[in-house]
């Protein structure tokens, strides 16, 4: 066996552990030494793959939405643009339902995240990759004609994943069940691309503003 591979196959005994006591005890109650004790390294090793527990926190999670993304990318359709962003945003609200205890920790943790967090720049490319994935549906959707096109794809793409993050803090703060989180940014995405629809699909032009004549100008009126 490689250095490399035992490294590998350490740092995924240490997750699968601290995953597993953060579903089993909750995040708070977990302590790195009994995550050391049940992946079987030493306490020090826990922390060659995390800078801290909150670190190792959002490692263990960050490689399951990364598992989400990459498989949503590789079956996303060319349905409606709202179809297609409900579809993969839907599957992190629904992975998130199922791992409650584990998600309202993590979800805790990266509303303040450590700045100098040895996986942060893992986090920022997971987040980049997924958000290009939704960026991809935006040109996709103009290709046929759906979105007009001087819409900026990855501007839309952000206010998109925006209304998804509020959806999921509501969820997230007891506000909402999982199934309402996805109804109610169903709801605010279609609202989105009512202003990225094409002209002929979207709002009514704005009226325009009547002209004021100039003081000293006004027309005389014939009798």
């Amino acid at each position: 066996m490689s250095r490399q591979k035992g490294k590998d196959e350490t740092r995924d005994r240490v997750r699968r552990a601290a995953w597993e006591l953060f579903a089993e005890v909750g995040y708070d109650a977990t302590t790195t030494k009994a995550i050391a004790e049940r992946a079987g390294v030493a306490a020090g090793t826990v922390f060659v793959h995390a800078s801290d527990k909150a670190d190792l926190l959002r490692s263990v999670v960050y490689v399951e939405l990364e598992r989400l993304a990459d498989k949503g990318a590789t079956e996303v359709g060319d349905g409606p643009l709202v179809d297609e962003w409900l579809a993969l945003f839907a599957r992190f609200l629904t992975f998130y339902g199922e791992n409650r205890r584990v998600s309202e920790a993590f979800l805790s943790v990266t509303m303040a995240p450590s700045l100098d967090g040895m996986h942060s720049s893992y986090a920022l490319e997971v987040t980049m990759r997924f958000l290009g994935v939704l960026a991809s549906l935006v040109e996709k959707a103009k290709a046929r004609g759906e979105v007009r096109r001087d819409v900026a794809s990855l501007l839309a793409a952000q206010a998109a994943f925006a209304l998804y993050f509020g959806a999921l803090s509501a969820w997230l703060q007891g506000f909402t069940s999982t199934d309402g989180a996805i109804a109610s940014l169903r709801d605010l995405l279609e609202l989105l691309a009512k202003g990225l629809f094409t002209k002929a699909d979207g709002p009514a032009p704005r009226a325009k503003t009547p002209k004021k004549t100039p003081p000293g100008r006004a027309k005389s009126r014939r009798d």
